[in-house]
């Protein structure tokens, strides 16, 4: 076996923006979060655990370990922990298969959008069923809760729990779909697209749906229809000079026409040319004869 001596320049390393590192790394990402929605989702509270010493048989999907890891987790994040998983699969299944530019703003995202989830989720109601102290979003969810109701607290809005968790939840939405890849395009995307199934299920509509949709075509504005003299302004106001008397639009015909205007001036060219020509010839004419005339 032949040991190779790399120097440190020359030594092979792998950057984060390197296939093999990224499809490692997510295949890794999407393994954890396996692990966590599974354990999380087979949560059972008398599963033996730091915090219930039981000796009931494991129940959960991942034995003992993932007892202990969704007690935990359910206690600091609650039904947080369950969009923890739920980010490390997508964002680890984008990174196995090669999808988008690697960013470690978006992993700082994705993370970020944990724990605004657990306090959006925290100024939800407590059902009954919940088994746990805390709140919905556990114990990181109540605590940033709190502490986000505070700035509404002080200036004396009217339900400022209220106004927090929205504050909370469109913090924790621009968090993940920015961790996502989302962009405003995406979302022009998306509106058009609804707008366009909107459009197809109010055409097929029956009854009085069908006449309302009917009736808003009618009554919408109609697109102004130009007449041949505003046409003909408008294509003369985009046209711009190549030379003195020539004139070319600015669309696809440009070229063509800009090769005509130049065959026009060699025709002219050569006109002039020969011009010159028969000039010259009858100059030399009216020398002979008048060489002529003095012999």
């Amino acid at each position: 076996m032949t040991d190779y001596a790399y120097e440190d320049d020359d030594a092979p390393s792998l950057s984060v923006s390197d296939p093999v590192w990224r499809i490692l790394t997510g295949a890794a990402a999407f393994a954890i979060g396996v692990f966590v929605c599974g354990s999380v989702g087979s949560y059972v509270p008398t599963d033996p655990s730091w915090n219930a010493a039981t000796d009931a048989d494991v129940q959960n999907l991942f034995g003992g370990s993932g007892a202990v890891f969704a007690d935990l987790a359910r206690q600091s994040l609650g039904w947080s922990s369950w969009t923890a998983g739920l980010a490390l699969m997508i964002g680890g299944a984008m990174r196995t298969v090669l999808i988008g530019a690697p960013r470690i703003r978006r992993w700082l995202q994705g993370f970020l959008f944990v724990p605004l989830s657990a306090a959006f989720f925290a100024a939800w109601p407590v059902p009954q069923s919940w088994p746990l102290s805390a709140g919905l979003g556990g114990v990181v969810g109540d605590g940033l809760y709190h502490f986000a109701s505070m700035p509404f607290r002080a200036l004396m809005l009217p339900s400022p729990d209220t106004w927090a968790g929205i504050a909370l939840g469109m913090l924790a939405l621009w968090a993940g779909l920015s961790a996502l890849g989302f962009r405003r395009g995406d979302a022009q995307l998306l509106k058009d697209a609804a707008a366009t199934s909107g459009l197809r299920a109010a055409r097929r509509a029956h009854g009085v749906g069908g006449a309302l949709f009917a009736l808003l075509r009618i009554l919408a504005p109609k697109k102004k229809v130009m007449d041949a003299e505003a046409v003909h302004e408008r294509e003369e106001s985009a046209r711009v000079v190549l030379t003195d008397d020539d004139y070319t639009a600015r669309s696809f015909l440009k070229r063509r026409r800009k090769i005509e205007v130049e065959e026009e001036i060699d025709d002219e060219e050569y006109e002039d040319e020969e011009d010159y020509s028969d000039a010259e010839a009858d100059d030399y004419d009216e020398y002979d004869d008048e060489i002529d005339e003095d012999e």
